[in-house]
C-alpha cells in the first residue's frame, strides 16, 4: 500500500469499481481527492484490468486526460509503424540504385585509359619516367611509394595523366614544363636510391618538304621555312630538321622536319 494516498482509498476505490466501474469509481476518486492516476496505479496493481477501454475524466487535468486501453494503444502503434516502414520500403530501391549509381561513376575505370603513347606524343604535356631498380616490384608498391615522397598539393605540382609501364614503372604526366621539372627534381631527391627516374621528351609530328630543288643545308631550310610561313609557325615554335636527302631521279631533294604540335595541326588543317 503506498502512502501517496490514504490507507482507506485502495479498498474504497475496489469497492467502488466493484458497484460501478464508471460513475461510482469516478465519484470515489473525486471525494478522496485521487488522481486519475493513482487511481490507475490501485486497479493495476489489483489487476483489475476490466476498466481499460472505458473512458476516464478528471478534474484535474481539466478532463483532458484519457485512459485508453492496451489493446487501443498497439493498434493505434502497430498502424503507424507500419505506415513507416511501407514507406521506407518504398524508398530503399531508389536508394539502393542511387548509391549503386555513385559507387559505380566513383570505381570504375574510365572507358579509354590513357596509354604510354598518349602521354608521351602530347607536347603540351611534359612527364617523367619514374621505373624501380627491382624489376620485379609490383606497380603498386611503386605508386605506394610516390605518395609517400611526393605530395603534388604541398609541392604545388598540376599533374595530368599517369599510366602504369612494364617493370614496375609508371609515367607521370605534368600540365606544364615548370611542373614537370619540379616533379624531376623532388622524385630524384626522394627516389632516387631505388628508383630510375628521367625525363621523357615529347614525341613532335614529322612532316616532309619535297622538290628542293638543291642540297640545303639544315639551318637553311628552317630559315627558309619559318621566315615564309609566319602564320603557320608564330609564338613558342619548335622545328628540327632531322634528314635531307635525294630522289633518285633529277637529283630533286627532300627533307624530313620534326615540329611541335600546334604548328603541325595548323599545317593539317589549314587553319593559319
Amino acid at each position: 500500500m503506498s502512502g501517496r494516498y490514504p490507507p482507506e482509498a485502495e479498498g474504497l476505490i475496489l469497492q467502488a469499481f466493484d458497484d460501478d466501474p464508471t460513475t461510482s469509481t469516478r465519484k470515489a476518486a473525486a471525494d478522496l481527492g485521487l488522481s486519475l492516476w493513482k487511481v490507475w496505479s490501485i486497479m493495476h496493481r489489483e489487476r483489475r484490468y476490466p476498466f481499460h477501454g472505458l473512458s476516464w475524466k478528471c478534474d484535474e487535468c481539466r478532463g483532458n486526460c484519457l485512459f485508453i486501453n492496451e489493446k487501443s494503444v498497439n493498434t493505434v502503434l502497430s498502424k503507424k509503424i507500419d505506415a513507416s516502414l511501407g514507406q521506407i520500403k518504398n524508398e530503399v530501391p531508389a536508394i539502393k540504385d542511387e548509391l549503386l549509381n555513385h559507387a559505380v561513376k566513383e570505381t570504375n575505370p574510365p572507358a579509354d585509359p590513357p596509354r604510354y603513347s598518349d602521354v608521351l606524343r602530347n607536347r603540351t604535356q611534359p612527364a617523367i619516367v619514374i621505373r624501380p631498380k627491382n624489376t620485379n616490384q609490383s606497380v603498386t608498391q611503386t605508386k605506394t611509394d610516390i605518395l609517400k615522397s611526393v605530395d603534388p598539393v604541398e609541392a604545388n605540382i598540376h599533374l595530368g595523366k599517369v599510366c602504369d609501364i612494364k617493370e614496375g614503372g609508371i609515367v607521370l604526366g605534368c600540365k606544364s614544363k615548370a611542373d614537370n621539372l619540379k616533379l624531376l627534381s623532388i622524385a630524384k631527391e626522394k627516389l632516387g636510391d631505388s628508383y630510375v627516374i628521367k625525363e621523357v621528351a615529347g614525341i613532335n609530328p614529322r612532316v616532309r618538304i619535297v622538290g628542293l630543288s638543291g642540297e640545303y643545308s639544315d639551318e637553311q631550310i628552317r630559315s627558309y621555312l619559318l621566315k615564309g610561313n609566319p602564320d603557320v609557325f608564330c609564338g613558342d615554335v619548335e622545328c628540327k630538321v632531322l634528314k635531307t636527302y635525294a630522289v633518285k631521279k633529277n637529283r630533286i631533294f627532300q627533307s624530313v622536319l620534326q615540329i611541335d604540335r600546334v604548328s603541325y595541326v595548323r599545317v593539317m588543317k589549314g587553319t593559319y
